[in-house]
Parts: C-alpha cells; structure tokens; sequence
C-alpha cells in the first residue's frame, strides 16, 4: 500500500478559484475553473498532462462549482467540452458527480435577465458605446452562464446545505460543511439580482459569495478546508453549525486551507482562523497581482497570525520570499512557495494594503503531495511569465 495519496494543486488564474485534487488510484476532483483571458482552462492542462503520463483518464469523478461568479467558473463549460469530447480509439470521458451552490432560481434569474437587456436596449443610443459594450458583454456573460447551467443540469447536480458528507472518492471523504440553510435563506432573494448585474459589469456579488459552497477533505491523516468565496458570517455560521452538532467528523482545525475571496480581510477573522487552521497549518492564497484589489490583504495575514501558532503561508502570485509587516515592524513570513533566495524589502501597508510584490502578473501553481500519516509536502511549480518584464525575476 502506498504512502503518497494524491496532489492537491492549486492552478494559476490570477483573479479567481481552479483547484484540482488528484489521487493516486486515478480518480479526480475539480473545484471551480476559471479561465484568464479565454485561454484553454488550467485545469484541463493538468488533466491533459496527467492523461499523457498515465497517471489519470479524462473522468471527474467530482466536479464542484462554488458558487455563480465569473472568476470561478468562466473555463468549466470548456473543462466539459473536453472531457466529454469523443477521440479515435479511446473513449470520451464522463463527470460522475456534481455538486453545485445550494440554490436553483433559473426562471428567476433569466426573467430578470430579460428585463435587464430590455434596459440596456431602450438607453442604447447608436453614438453611445459604453452602453452599446455593456449590453454585448450583458449577452456573452448571460449566454456563457446559461448554457454552462444547462449542461451541469445534465449530470444532475446535487444541491445541500449544512454539513453532509458528499461522497467517498478513493480514499478521499469529501464533505460539505456549508452554507447553512439559515445563510441561505438570508440572501437567496438576492443573489441572482447581483447576478444578472454581473453579466454587464463583473461587479461584486456578496450575496452569492455568501452561499458560495465549503468543501471539507479528508485525506488519510490530511485535511483540506476551501471556502470558496464565502463571507466572514456564512463561514462562522457554518463552523459554529459542526461544533455544535458535536464535531461528527472530528476536529475541523484542518493542515491546508485555502483563504476565503483570495485573501479579502472582509472574509476573516482571527476567531475564524483559530477554529479552521492547525498549528503550523498552511494558509493558501489563490491571487492575481495585476489587479486594483491586491489581496490577499495584510489584514487577513495578521488575522491568521493572532489565531494561530506558527502558521504558514502559500500565493499563486508570489515568486519569492514575501515580507509584509505587523501592526508595528516588519515580521518575516514563512512563504512556504518561495522560489527565489531574494527577498523584498517590506513596506508601510495600510489595512486594506495587499502583502507587497514586484510582479504584477502570476507565476506559480500551489502544489501539495498528500500522504496516508506524513504530513503534506509543498513542490513549487513555476510557470512561464505571461507578459514581458511583469517580473525582475522572469524578464
């Protein structure tokens, strides 16, 4: 019996969620694909790769969206395409199950969507292209998501609250910690409001972060917590929910959790943090460095300081040895991907500062070697620098 289980990899997309779990015995779950800039998803390069060395088949024996945001989901319908896609002398491949947001308003969303694009159309005017840009964007964005949805319909994807146990893949349990119903119910009627506004602006949707789904991953003695985009309230909510419910499952401190929102201080808190995170558990930021919002966010760094003991630190978007700041002098962090011997110098940074970098593009895949009893060992992967001189480092 093997001691190596699977890789966890969390893909490079800049500004959005891809992460693929695949095990040893074959079997693999995908959780959220975005696709920067339209180019061929991540994750189906990494299945393509897997397949070429024999280590995997195009089945997805789990295939999770989070929840309705662009930056999750914006290369699945692609994903799909290629894995259903029929060759000569093999056989197409097949999504076994699929677990979406707990929340089916389709009838809603696209009576609203009808009202809207009547909107844009009676303020369109022929010399207007702002307006004429948004009402194309409206349509791809609204096309893109319908047709996404109808094929996950196809699978039969599952819909649940609270904390359930999804399915045993291999040696993986999968379980769902959240949302709650009580989360839910609270900010139902709005998320596909925000939603539809979406599809035009690519604005910020917090009601659908707030039932943005929480997978919890038991593999051999490693546990693996992704939230999602879930806000601050749904996750508290959510853990409150298992503690109380007597910790079924067993502990939820987990080794490896991925950062609520990319590392948003608005999704953490220090509470949150030492009710989530083990000592010398790895935090793991999925971030684009190019972009206005800059997470993660200091903040968010120094509320998994305050929770827990000696944690450690990982970023898609981070290439070398990362210095950041406390509230009162500079600290060093254990960056757990660094792939440089050179280090920055740390910066004065305000609450809502990110942790600073030179590059202003994304660089590395986050990737964790999973173990039957050892603990999970960090591989760095380097990718190729997108744009010329974005990085010293890769010019």
């Amino acid at each position: 019996m093997t001691d190596h289980l699977g890789d966890l990899y969390v893909l490079d997309v800049g500004q959005g969620d891809s992460i693929v779990l695949h095990l040893e015995t074959g079997q693999t779950i995908v959780v959220d694909c975005h696709s920067p800039n339209g180019e061929t998803p991540r994750a189906q390069q990494l299945l393509e790769r897997l397949e070429a060395e024999g280590r995997g088949t195009r089945d997805i024996d789990l295939l999770c969206l989070t929840h309705p945001d662009w930056e999750h989901y914006s290369g699945m319908d692609r994903l799909l395409e290629w894995v259903c896609r029929e060759r000569p002398g093999a056989p197409a491949g097949r999504v076994w199950q699929v677990v979406l947001y707990p929340q089916d308003h389709y009838k809603a969303l696209f009576q609203l969507s009808a009202d809207w694009e009547a909107m844009l159309r009676q303020l369109l005017n022929p010399r207007d292209h702002t307006t004429r840009q948004r009402l194309a964007d409206f349509i791809d964005g609204r096309d893109q998501f319908a047709i996404l949805f109808k094929r996950l319909g196809e699978y039969g994807a599952r819909r649940v609250t609270g904390f359930q146990l999804l399915g045993q893949i291999g040696e993986a349990k999968v379980f769902s910690l959240g949302p709650t119903e009580k989360i839910v119910g609270a900010h139902a009627e709005n998320v596909y409001k925000a939603l539809v506004e979406d599809f035009a602006d690519q604005c910020e949707n917090e009601a659908a972060n707030a039932i943005s789904r929480v997978l919890w991953i038991h593999l051999g003695e490693t546990r693996i917590l992704l939230t999602g985009d879930a806000t601050a309230e749904a996750l508290e909510d959510a853990v409150n929910a298992y503690v109380e419910s007597g910790e079924k499952a067993g502990p939820l401190r987990s080794d490896i959790v991925m950062a609520s929102h990319h590392g948003a201080c608005e999704h953490s808190t220090p509470e949150l943090w030492e009710k989530v995170l083990k000592p010398n558990g790895i935090v793991v930021f999925s971030a684009g460095g190019s972009l206005s919002t800059r997470f993660p966010h200091r903040q968010t760094i120094g509320h998994v300081q305050s929770g827990c003991a000696s944690p450690q630190f990982a970023c898609t978007s981070i290439c070398e040895t990362l210095l950041t700041q406390s509230a009162h002098q500079p600290a060093s962090l254990p960056l757990v991907n660094s792939l440089n011997d050179d280090t920055l110098d740390a910066a004065s940074l305000s609450e809502h500062s990110a942790v600073p970098w030179r590059q202003r593009s994304y660089h590395g895949t986050v990737k964790f070697e999973i173990f039957r009893a050892n603990p999970p060992k960090f591989l760095p992967q380097r990718n190729p620098c997108l744009e010329a001189g974005s990085c010293p480092h890769h010019a």
